[in-house]
Parts: C-alpha cells; structure tokens; sequence
C-alpha cells in the first residue's frame, strides 16, 4: 500500500520490522521429469498487460553440470510466467512458461489422471523434483503421492480444484516444454501450509 512498507507476509509477520521468512513462496528451483529444470529464478519483475492478464518476468539458470558442463548455469535467460490472483488478494505464478495457450474452459473430466506435484518451501541450495499424483474421477480421491486419500471438487466457473485440505489450485492451460514434442498441457499453482504447489498434468 506504501512504498515505504510496512511489509506484510502473508502469514501477517511485519518483515520490515520483525525480518522472518518471506512468505508466500512464489518461485523456486525445481524440476518436472525429462528435464534438467531450473534454478535462480530471480531479479524478477511483475507487469500487466493492461488487460487484466499479470506476469512475472525473471532470469533462469540451468544447473551446474548439465551434460558435464561445470559452466551451464553461468548462463541467464529470460522467463515469463503467468500470474493468478487467489481469493484472498495474494499471487501464485504458473510452473511453466508462458506460451500463449488459447485459454478454452477447462472440464471436469480433463482433471482425472497422472500430475507431476511440486511443494516449494523456502529450503534454498536444491531443486525440488517432481512426485506423481493421480486424481480420479470416479471417487473424487487423490490416490496416489503425498496427498493420497484426499479428496478433491472442481470448480468450473473459477477454473479451480480445491481439496479436502482446504488446499485451492488455480488451473490454466500451457505449454508443456519438457514433452518431446512440446505440446499444450493443464497446469495448477497454490498456495497453503506455508508452501507453493505447481503441478502439471501428464499427456
């Protein structure tokens, strides 16, 4: 609200005063499988477009060593992502890049299979890597992975999954960069128990 702060987490700690962790997590180093993934995502920026539609702009490295390249993550390039806004006024950027993906309604049924599940935390110093949830359509479970026996509803007005956690995922459309060939994919970001999830649906 003022430049000059006070800066407010979304935990309510008073960070210029009290200092703490940041929260919430936005970005992190990560993984999705068939990919080196990335790491320093930062010296970030955020804009819109004058449309309603929010990004966030940032550099990304590889990892170290990539294909025996002691010197791979010396390289910056530019990434774009798209930004939702939860319910509750706070952001959470979409785990792939932006690739402008027409935007049709996303169903019900498309919510049903196998998702690559990312938890950011504020850990740093190591990518976090992928785990698989499966959602199924019948019973409305998650019956695999970390959040196996939870159950889920979809909400197709707001394009949103939440679960019996009270965990709410905000879906788009994008690109699917490590399939070969790329192709268009779901994806979800949220944000609760002080951590980011990304996930993304599996062709």
């Amino acid at each position: 609200r003022n430049i000059n702060g006070p800066y407010l987490g979304i935990d309510g700690v008073n960070l210029s005063q009290d200092g703490g962790e940041m929260l919430p997590v936005v970005t992190h180093p990560y993984k999705f499988s068939n990919s080196y993934g990335w790491v320093g995502i930062s010296h970030c920026a955020v804009f819109d477009d004058g449309n309603g539609n929010w990004y966030y702009a940032s550099q990304g490295r590889f990892p170290q060593n990539v294909e025996g390249n002691a010197y791979s993550n010396a390289l910056m390039m530019g990434h774009i992502r798209s930004i939702k806004w939860t319910s509750t006024g706070w952001p959470v950027v979409m785990p792939e890049r932006y690739g402008a993906v027409p935007q049709a309604p996303i169903t019900e049924n498309e919510i049903a299979g196998d998702w690559e599940h990312l938890a950011l935390t504020t850990s740093t110093g190591t990518q976090r890597t992928s785990e698989t949830m499966t959602y199924d359509l019948g019973t409305h479970k998650i019956t695999s992975g970390s959040w196996k026996n939870a159950t889920w509803t979809f909400d197709a007005a707001t394009q949103t999954i939440t679960t019996s956690a009270g965990v709410v995922l905000y879906l788009q459309r994008e690109v699917d960069w490590e399939a070969s060939p790329r192709t268009h994919t779901i994806v979800y970001a949220a944000q609760g128990n002080q951590k980011t999830y990304w996930g993304k649906k599996l062709q």
